[in-house]
Parts: structure tokens; C-alpha cells; sequence
């Protein structure tokens, strides 16, 4: 009976030792997949901030180019005196203007 006693101590104690690599395990696990889900999160918030970024420039440069045109056909109709190459400054970017004949 002592025997059978000393080997479920044994048994009991060989479990324990496992259960503890089996939390360590889990745990690596659940902090790894935190770590790439975080990660990626933070590419696509970076990737979002561009893409912004882009949307105003794109947004700057297309009414600078509308605000060339119309001060060069400003010009025109009103017999006002211009060049056929203008730079005019607008908002925080310069517009190249070119008028030519067809």
C-alpha cells in the first residue's frame, strides 16, 4: 500500500510539472497572437494616415490648378494683361500657367 502511495505522490507531482509548461504554452501563445494582431493594427492606422495625407494634397493641388484657370480666363475675358507663361502663388503651392492657341 505504501508503494501505491509514493507512486500516486509520483504521478500527481509529474502532473503538476506538466500542467505549469502547459500554462507557459498557452500563455507564449496568447501573447504572440496579441503581438501580431497589435501589429497589424498599427500598419493599417499608418497605411490610413497616408492615405489621408494623400487625399488632402490631391485635394490642395486640384483647387490650385481651378484657381489657375480661372484667374487666367479672368484675364482673358476681362482684356486684363497676361503672359502666356504665369506663375501665380495659391494657398501654400505655386501654379505654372501655359496659354496657347489652337
Amino acid at each position: 500500500m505504501n508503494n501505491k502511495l509514493k507512486s500516486s505522490f509520483r504521478a500527481n507531482r509529474m502532473n503538476k510539472k506538466n500542467g505549469g509548461f502547459a500554462v507557459i504554452l498557452a500563455a507564449t501563445i496568447v501573447i504572440s497572437i496579441s503581438l501580431i494582431i497589435i501589429s497589424s493594427l498599427g500598419m493599417l492606422a499608418i497605411n490610413e494616415n497616408k492615405i489621408a495625407k494623400n487625399a488632402v494634397k490631391s485635394a490642395q493641388a486640384y483647387y490650385a490648378a481651378e484657381s489657375g484657370i480661372q484667374d487666367t480666363l479672368y484675364r482673358i475675358i476681362k482684356n486684363k494683361n497676361y503672359e502666356a507663361s504665369n506663375s501665380i502663388s495659391v494657398g501654400s503651392g505655386n501654379v505654372e500657367i501655359s496659354v496657347t492657341e489652337d
